[in-house]
């Protein structure tokens, strides 16, 4: 059977009626309330008219939504709901292989539950896309001091989770780190039982069963992808015809990672990339020896979907959530492209002409075609502005190719023992370039070390004309870690639909002189961004 929509389309239906001004009134001063600093708050007596016509309580900027069907109760009731900062009694009660995502939301009302004819219909954003780990939502037993599951739904890009309830309480949404779901398709393959994946080391083996049929197939991973959104595997074409009919092109499955021996283990938990062994019938590259770093003194107030903070003194990641998992990378990619720009010894003088092959969404310098501009003008644009162009316009300044550049960026983060690092092209834009929190990390590291770099991701802005036309131009950050009060040593900012806001900066402290980096990974807005920062760098002094 295929998963239910209802809960999803109902709620399209529900929101374009729900537009009733409703009387703000103060609770009850009985009512409990957990005591947690209160992010945003909706709090009112829900009117008979109300009641008729059905209503949307939205919380954090449309992050929350709490619909209230129409003809829910027979009677006027009073409703407050708050989004709250933390996990009552902390992360001590979540449940093992689970980790918090998305807002925290606290629900009161008054309303007899025994006569509701219908259910509140909740929504809260977890922003997971390129993320396929199994989303639950669950609601807090303070007596059992435990986190009970409800019935939900995902999208299947991971960016809401959905529930139905009556009960007031405290719900929040938690993603299961060994398991996965999501849309599995087929390629060709004289291999049997193999398959691509982004999240796994190359010779990991995956239980995949599909969830219409509970077929299952022990496979084992031998390169990376898919690069679709929805897409969370790839199979063989005798793999996938195990489990459903190639006919039919992608199946709904559940992934589960188990180590060399078939045991269940999960791996990530206590098998280190070199003891994920590839099968015997499979010839995988080589593995690298570092051990992972997954979940280490992890800071749960941070909202991104991984981060890493490392004490550079002594190259210990001190703090970190899902870092061994690549993630987009977004224009964190340009301190890579910085790199390799400057292995191939620029000449900062030298001109280069704008033309339509150099054109790129996003942030962007300003110019027409035609126009030139010389390396050292493009450099600061590209890391003070991230203009995409100009990132561009360097990849043809070395004289290599898309697909040349392409290998020196994959070729220096081999050489630099970071294997989750894949690079695509130079911008960023494209999703395929992605890392893990705890390489990307280390490879900020060593680009803070480059003068070159270093300078001009501290700066604010930049001056140029254009040779030619002498056009003016100022190129103006929109880092606020420019000016947060931090002791800068770099910085990069990086955003697409797909990797969500992510932020790197390196600190020294002003008191202790330690050197501290970091890097958050998808957070959830760019308020967000910086304040997952701020806690990662504090988190990195500990």
């Amino acid at each position: 059977m295929t998963r239910p929509k209802l809960i999803l389309t109902a709620f399209a239906f529900i929101i374009p009626l729900l537009v009733v001004a409703l009387p703000q009134n103060a609770l009850a001063d009985d009512w409990k309330l957990s005591g947690h600093w209160i992010i945003d708050s909706f709090e009112s007596r829900i009117s008979d008219q109300t009641i008729q016509r059905g209503y949307t309580v939205t919380l954090q900027n449309r992050e929350v939504m709490m619909a209230i069907p129409a003809n829910i109760s027979d009677s006027d009731f009073k409703l407050r709901v708050d989004s709250i900062d933390l996990l009552p009694s902390g992360v001590e009660h979540v449940k093992k292989n689970e980790l918090h995502v998305g807002p925290i939301i606290e629900i009161h009302h008054d309303a007899n539950v025994d006569q509701m004819s219908q259910e509140f219909l909740l929504r809260i954003a977890v922003n997971r896309p390129g993320r396929y780990n199994r989303i639950w939502l669950r609601r807090w037993n303070p007596k059992a001091q435990t986190w009970d599951r409800i019935r939900n739904q995902v999208d299947d890009l991971h960016m809401w989770a959905v529930a139905t309830f009556k009960e007031p309480g405290i719900y929040a949404a938690f993603e299961a780190q060994d398991v996965e779901e999501g849309i599995a398709s087929w390629f060709p393959d004289r291999r049997d039982m193999v398959a691509a994946h982004n999240g796994y080391p190359i010779g990991s083996h995956l239980r995949v069963t599909n969830l219409d049929n509970a077929k299952s197939i022990i496979v084992t991973v031998v390169s990376r992808g898919p690069y679709v959104p929805g897409r969370v595997v790839d199979l063989s074409h005798d793999a996938f015809n195990q489990i459903a009919s190639p006919g039919q092109g992608v199946a709904r499955v559940g992934i589960w990672a188990v180590d060399a021996l078939m045991s269940g283990q999960v791996l990530g938990a206590t098998v280190t990339r070199q003891e994920s062994a590839p099968a015997p019938a499979v010839q995988a590259p080589a593995i690298s020896a570092k051990p992972l770093v997954g979940n280490k003194n992890v800071d749960s107030s941070i909202r991104a979907i991984a981060y890493a903070s490392m004490n550079i003194d002594t190259g210990d990641i001190v703090s970190a959530k899902n870092a061994d998992k690549p993630y987009p990378l977004a224009s964190l990619t340009k301190l890579m492209t910085a790199l390799v720009v400057l292995d191939k010894n620029p000449d900062w003088g030298k001109l280069v002409t704008y033309e339509p092959d150099d054109n790129a969404d996003g942030a962007k310098l300003y110019i027409q075609y035609g126009d030139k501009v010389n390396v050292r003008d493009l450099w600061y644009t590209m890391l003070i502005g991230s203009a995409n162009n100009a990132a561009k316009m360097l990849r043809k300044s070395t004289g290599l190719s898309v697909p040349e550049f392409r290998d020196a960026m994959n070729a220096k983060a081999q050489s630099l023992g970071l294997s989750t690092l894949s690079f695509y092209e130079p911008t960023g834009l494209d999703v395929k370039n992605v890392g893990s929190a705890s390489d990307y990390v280390r490879l900020a590291q060593i680009a803070f070390q480059k003068d070159k770099i270093r300078e001009a991701t501290l700066m604010s802005a930049y001056s140029f004309n254009t040779a030619g036309r002498n056009e003016p131009h100022t190129i103006r950050t929109l880092n606020k870690m420019i000016n947060s009060g931090w002791q800068l040593t770099g910085t990069k900012t990086g955003y697409t639909g797909e990797a969500h806001w992510c932020l790197v900066a390196q600190v020294k402290g002003k008191t202790t002189n330690k050197n501290v980096i970091a890097v958050t990974l998808g957070s959830p807005s760019d308020a967000w961004r910086y304040a997952d920062m701020d806690s990662a760098l504090n988190a990195g002094f500990k």
